[in-house]
């Protein structure tokens, strides 16, 4: 766990200005070994708009057990990074060619938008054909889709999903 210097405790730092580097090469080379055992890594979409991050087993070498990296899992309820009037082209990591899922509320998201990411993944200009869209409709019981302008998608459907496709082991990084 690493924590930077701001002083709301275990927050990064949301300024302005480019954040620097706060953990240590060994610290860092544990997040790659974590990364590695794992079959998935998930982040909120504000991780990915922030960090542009990969979300792969960089700093340690892959091992014969486990070949692959991780796939990717990112929560974007009204998919926003890979809406076509966004700068989603910047990304990478919809563009390296790795298994990436985006889990999406389809109540935040209106048909017309689905049928133009679904235009463009197939030109394949934005992203590709290893992200997978995954509508999550079930809220826990009792709770609301959104909260001020933000909006939620139900961690304990995610979780179902994942198993299902053989994803046990779930490393979460990042924030929002």
């Amino acid at each position: 766990m690493a924590f930077d210097t701001s002083p709301v405790w275990g927050v990064a730092d949301l300024s302005e200005a480019k954040s620097e580097r706060f953990t240590s090469p060994a610290s860092l080379d544990l997040v790659h070994r974590l990364r590695r055992v794992s079959d998935c890594v998930l982040v909120g979409k504000g991780t990915v708009e922030r960090d542009n991050c990969t979300l792969t087993v960089r700093r340690v070498p892959l091992t014969k057990d486990r070949p692959h990296h991780p796939t990717r899992v990112v929560l974007d309820p009204a998919l926003t990074l890979l809406n076509t009037s966004s700068e989603q082209r910047k990304f990478e990591i919809f563009h390296d060619g790795l298994a990436t899922l985006v889990y999406y509320s389809p109540s935040s998201v209106s048909i017309e938008m689905i049928k133009n990411i679904t235009k463009e993944k197939n030109s394949e200009r934005i992203w590709n054909e290893k992200v997978t869209l995954v509508a999550i409709t079930e809220l826990p019981q009792g709770a609301s889709s959104t909260v001020g302008s933000k909006r939620y998608i139900s961690p304990k459907q995610i979780v179902q999903d994942l198993t299902k496709r053989g994803l046990r082991h779930i490393m979460v990084e990042g924030g929002e």
